[in-house]
């Protein structure tokens, strides 16, 4: 799998923004990290978020992040979630003022 050499993939997302709004979000992983990493590591992440977006309707997305770790630090991001469901969502956080969601979007 190809990863992006020191540089970190940013992507705008519904589900970024609902964290900041204070969404109920789950991650669900299989085993821990202890306190100390290997040098080269590879962490999936498989998540589920939901939320009341501003205009009163219901927000439900999921999606798989795969962060790539050196030495403690993340490198390369690729978040994976329902892009339509995000897509969606963008005019109702536009409207409600959040000024991320009229950016163009991000593609990589």
């Amino acid at each position: 799998m190809p990863w992006a050499a020191n540089a970190m993939t940013r992507r705008r997302s519904a589900a970024g923004l609902a964290r900041s709004a204070g969404a109920d979000s789950q991650a669900h992983g299989a085993g821990r990290l202890g306190q100390s990493l290997p040098n080269d590591t590879t962490v999936i992440i498989r998540w589920n978020a939901t939320q009341t977006l501003p205009d009163g309707s219901p927000y439900a997305n999921h999606g798989v992040h795969i962060v790539q770790m050196r030495c403690g630090r993340i490198i390369a991001i690729d978040a994976n979630e329902h892009s339509q469901v995000v897509a969606e969502s963008m005019p109702v956080f536009a409207a409600a003022g959040v000024e991320d969601a009229l950016a163009e979007p991000i593609t990589s």
